[in-house]
């Protein structure tokens, strides 16, 4: 008896630093729309399958070998930590955005950088400096503006979207956020932090070992590299090293 070919689906597993989350979403959207424009020759449907979290976890998942294709950190030294354990196809890391660092308030009558000098808050929400880049980006920039803050005012975020969400369910007064999570909100009052005042969030990528046999991931990493991905991801909040308007 006959049997039409079933063609297998292919699934892509990424590890994905949550600060990037609404871009993300809206890169695997594009990226899908144009596989079904395009259909490829073997005829597998492609599927996206987003893991969020801080990039310090991510990180301990994948060396205790969870079965990840991709893995975009919100740093570079995670994903060169995995280059040197040899868990990943190649032995460089690349850049797919450069993270900015936003503070809110919820005050409207006052600057959030006035509140923060002058201590006009209860709680500022600050991801984990420990875990998550961008809480280590807030510490810098708490160090550089030369502040002492109590340890009893801050709420700690595993990481940049538990931060997030302390400061929009009004737990925190304040909050250190990705410029990106915020930027098209014009009722938030927000302050873009200097660029001087934290060391550069190099956002870097690696294609994983475990994609070695899985050539929708590798189609997919290359993708996030073109002038399609970088400036979409440009137009979303980050910087982009390869966007040419």
């Amino acid at each position: 008896m006959l049997t039409q070919p079933v063609f297998a689906q292919q699934k892509v597993y990424v590890a994905v630093a949550s600060n990037f989350i609404n871009v993300f979403e809206k890169l695997k959207t594009s990226y899908i729309s144009q596989q079904q424009d395009e259909p490829s020759d073997a005829g597998a449907d492609v599927e996206i399958v987003a893991s969020y979290g801080s990039s310090g976890k991510l990180f301990a998942q994948i060396v205790h070998g969870a079965p990840f294709h991709i893995f975009l950190s919100a740093d570079t030294d995670k994903p060169k930590k995995l280059v040197e354990l040899a868990l990943t196809q190649n032995q460089t890391v690349d850049t797919y955005a450069l993270g900015q660092l936003a503070l809110v308030a919820n005050n409207s009558e006052i600057s959030p950088i006035d509140m923060l000098k002058q201590q006009k808050f209860k709680h500022i929400a600050i991801a984990n400096p420990k875990l998550a880049p961008y809480g280590l980006a807030a510490q810098n920039v708490i160090d550089s503006l030369g502040l002492k803050i109590n340890r009893r005012q801050i709420a700690m975020g595993e990481n940049i979207s538990q931060s997030y969400q302390f400061f929009t369910s009004k737990h925190a007064q304040l909050a250190f956020v990705a410029y990106a999570q915020v930027f098209d909100q014009p009722e938030i009052n927000l302050w873009l932090v200097p660029d001087n005042l934290y060391h550069p969030i190099e956002q870097g990528m690696v294609l994983l070992k475990s994609a070695e046999h899985n050539n929708a991931a590798t189609q997919f990493y290359q993708f996030l590299q073109s002038q399609q991905a970088q400036c979409l991801i440009a137009s979303l909040g980050y910087k982009s090293q390869t966007c040419l308007h």
